[in-house]
C-alpha cells in the first residue's frame, strides 16, 4: 500500500535536508574552539566568538524550520492514508470482513498509524541527519589524529554485531503488543456499549475482570518490549562509554608526547560527544525499522482484502421485479447452507412479506438482495438482469433499507436524515417528512431542533423514535424499493399505524419487501412467503390463504398474537 506520492516524498526529504544543513553547520564549532584554545594571543578574538554564536543560532533556526515542515508533511500524508484505508475497508466484501472486530480494527489502524508517524517524523529524520553528521565528523577526526580514530573503527563493528539481532525481537514484540492493545480496547468499548445489559444482569464484575485480564496481558507484553528496548539502549551506552574511556587514555598519552595539541584533543573529544546522539539514533534505527515494518505489514494485509465489484450496468428497479431463483448460500465453506434452492419473487409496486421463525435466514436474504453477500449457487435477478452484471452502486441507490438494529450515526438529526442523499433537501422538506412519521413535535421541543445530537447508537432517542427517524430518511430517498427488516418492532400501536398508513399510500408506486412478526404490517401483503428453518420456503400466498392452507403459518400467527 503506497504511503507517499512523489511530491510528498520530495517535500519530506526537503524538510529533512534543511535539518541536515543545520546539523552540518554545527560540525564547524569544535574546530573553531580548537583554534580559540591554541591561540597564543592575549587579545579576545571577537570574530571567532561571533561566528560561534551565529552557528548556534543558525542551527536552532534551521532545526525548528525542519521539524515544523516534517511534522506538517507527515501529518498530511497520514490523514490521506488513513482516509484511503477506511474507504477501502468500507468497500471490502462482507465475506472478507467477518474475521475482524470493528473496534479492534479501528484501534489497530490508529496505533499502527502512530508508529508510522513516529518513524517518518522522528526516527528517519534522526538517522539521516545522524549519517550526515557522522561521516564528516569521522573525516575531521581522521584529520586531527588518525590513530585515535582507528580505535573507534575497531570497536564499532563489535557494537553493530551485538545490537543488530535485537531488532528482529523488537519487531515481533511490537506486533504482539499492538494486537493485545487493540483487543483490550475492543473489550472495553464492548462493555460501554452493552452497559445496560451488563447492569441488568449484575455482570459488572465479570465485564471488569475481562478487561482487567486483558490489561494484565498488555502490561506483561509492554514490560517485555520495554525490557528488550532497555537492554539495547544499555548495551549501546556501555559500548560508547568504553570507546570514550579508551580515547581518554590513549589521547592523553598523545598530548603528553606532543603528537597533538591540547586544543586538537579537546576538539576531538567534542566531536566524540557530538557523535553520541547520532550513533545512538543509528543503533536504535533498526528497532524503529522493525516496528515500522510490522505496522506496514498490517496495512498490507488489510490491502489484500478484496473489494466489492465496481463495474456493472445500471438497471432500473422502478416497475421491475426482483426474482430469487434456486438460491443457495453459505457463509463459509465448512458450514451448512443457510438456503438451499430457494425461490421467490418480489413483485413490482406490491407489498411482499417474508415471515418465519428466528434463524431461518430472513435477514441474510435481505443482505443478499442488497448484494452484501453473493450467492453460492442460483441467481438473483433484478428487472430481468442477473445480479453479477448489475452495478452495486446503482442498485443500492434505488433501495432504502430499514434494519431492525436502528442504525443511526452519532451525529445530529439533520445529518441522520440527509447523509448520502443525492440531493440535499431544504429545511421545509425535512420538517414535512418528520411530520409524516410523527416526529415533528418531538424535534421542535429539542433545544437545537434539527441540529440536536442523537447520541451514540441513537442513545438520546427511544427505540420507536429511532425507527421512525430511519423511516423518515427512507422517505427522503424516494427509492423505488423499500425493504423493512423488523423496522416497526419497537413502535407503539399509534406510531405503527402511522407507518402502516404511509406504506398503504405508497405501495401502488413503490415496491415493499417486509420482514415482520407483526400482523398489522404483513396481513395486508399482496403475497407472503413462509421461510421455515433450514432456509426453505414451505408456503406462499395471502394471509388468509396461508391461514387456511398452511398449518405452520397459522400456528406461527397464533403464537405471535399470544405474545403480543
Amino acid at each position: 500500500m503506497n504511503l507517499f506520492t512523489t511530491r510528498q516524498k520530495v517535500n519530506l526529504y526537503f524538510s529533512i535536508f534543511i535539518g541536515i544543513i543545520g546539523s552540518f553547520v554545527s560540525i564547524l564549532m569544535p574546530k573553531m574552539l580548537s583554534k580559540l584554545i591554541d591561540l597564543e594571543s592575549s587579545t579576545i578574538p571577537l570574530n571567532i566568538i561571533a561566528a560561534l554564536i551565529g552557528i548556534v543560532l543558525l542551527q536552532i533556526i534551521l532545526g525548528a524550520i525542519s521539524n515544523l515542515m516534517t511534522v506538517k508533511n507527515v501529518e498530511s500524508v497520514l490523514v490521506g492514508f488513513i482516509s484511503r484505508v477506511q474507504g477501502h475497508l468500507l468497500r471490502v466484501k462482507e465475506s472478507e470482513r467477518h474475521q475482524f472486530n470493528s473496534t479492534e480494527i479501528s484501534s489497530l489502524i490508529m496505533t499502527n498509524a502512530d508508529i508510522i508517524k513516529a518513524f517518518y517524523s522522528v526516527s528517519l529524520v534522526e538517522v539521516l541527519t545522524s549519517i550526515f553528521v557522522v561521516v564528516p565528523t569521522l573525516v575531521l577526526l581522521i584529520l586531527i589524529d588518525w590513530k585515535l580514530t582507528l580505535l573507534i573503527f575497531i570497536l564499532l563493528p563489535v557494537w553493530i554485531i551485538i545490537l543488530s539481532p535485537l531488532s528482529a525481537r523488537v519487531e515481533k514484540l511490537s506486533q504482539e503488543t499492538n494486537q493485545v492493545k487493540s483487543f483490550t480496547i475492543s473489550k472495553m468499548a464492548e462493555s460501554f456499549l452493552q452497559r445496560k445489559s451488563i447492569k441488568v444482569n449484575n455482570a459488572e464484575t465479570f465485564a471488569s475482570e475481562q478487561v482487567l485480564n486483558n490489561l494484565d496481558k498488555l502490561k506483561q507484553q509492554a514490560i517485555k518490549e520495554k525490557f528488550i528496548d532497555s537492554i539495547t539502549r544499555l548495551l549501546a551506552i556501555i559500548l560508547l562509554i568504553a570507546v570514550i574511556a579508551a580515547i581518554f587514555y590513549y589521547g592523553s598519552q598523545r598530548v603528553l608526547t606532543g603528537s597533538i595539541t591540547m586544543g586538537e584533543f579537546i576538539s576531538f573529544l567534542i566531536y566524540i560527544f557530538m557523535l553520541l546522539t547520532p550513533m545512538s539514533a543509528i543503533s536504535q534505527f533498526s528497532n524503529q525499522v522493525g516496528k515500522y515494518k510490522a505496522a506496514m505489514q498490517y496495512f498490507d494485509e488489510l490491502n489484500q482484502l478484496v473489494e466489492e465489484e465496481k463495474g456493472g450496468e445500471f438497471v432500473s428497479l422502478r416497475g421491475g421485479d426482483i426474482r430469487i431463483e434456486d438460491l443457495s448460500f453459505k457463509y463459509h465453506e465448512d458450514e451448512n447452507n443457510v438456503f438451499e434452492n430457494l425461490s421467490l419473487t418480489v413483485q413490482s409496486n406490491q407489498l411482499t412479506a417474508l415471515v418465519g421463525p428466528s434463524g431461518a435466514g430472513k435477514s441474510t436474504l435481505i443482505q443478499m438482495i442488497l448484494r452484501l453477500y453473493e450467492p453460492t449457487d442460483g441467481a438473483i435477478v433484478y428487472n430481468g438482469q442477473l445480479s453479477e452484471s448489475v452495478s452495486i452502486k446503482s442498485l443500492r441507490e434505488q433501495i432504502a433499507w430499514l434494519s431492525q438494529d436502528n442504525v443511526l450515526l452519532n451525529a445530529s438529526i439533520r445529518e441522520n436524515l440527509i447523509y448520502s442523499l443525492a440531493a440535499v433537501p431544504d429545511e421545509q422538506q425535512l420538517w414535512n417528512v418528520l411530520e409524516r412519521v410523527d416526529l415533528k413535535e418531538m424535534v421542535e421541543n429539542l433545544p437545537n431542533q434539527l441540529d440536536s445530537e442523537v447520541g451514540e447508537m441513537g442513545s438520546n432517542l427511544s427505540g420507536g423514535q429511532k425507527q421512525r427517524l430511519q423511516f423518515a430518511r427512507a422517505l427522503l430517498e424516494k427509492a423505488p424499493v423499500i425493504i423493512l427488516d423488523e423496522a416497526t418492532a419497537h413502535l407503539d400501536s399509534q406510531s405503527e399505524k402511522i407507518i402502516v398508513n404511509i406504506i398503504e399510500e405508497m405501495r401502488k408506486e413503490t415496491t415493499f419487501f417486509v420482514i415482520s412478526h407483526r400482523l398489522s404490517t404483513t396481513q395486508t401483503a399482496d403475497k407472503i412467503y413462509f421461510l421455515d428453518k433450514g432456509g426453505k420456503i414451505t408456503g406462499e400466498g395471502t394471509h388468509y390463504e396461508l391461514m387456511n392452507n398452511h398449518s405452520t403459518y397459522a400456528k406461527f400467527v397464533e403464537n405471535q398474537m399470544i405474545n403480543s
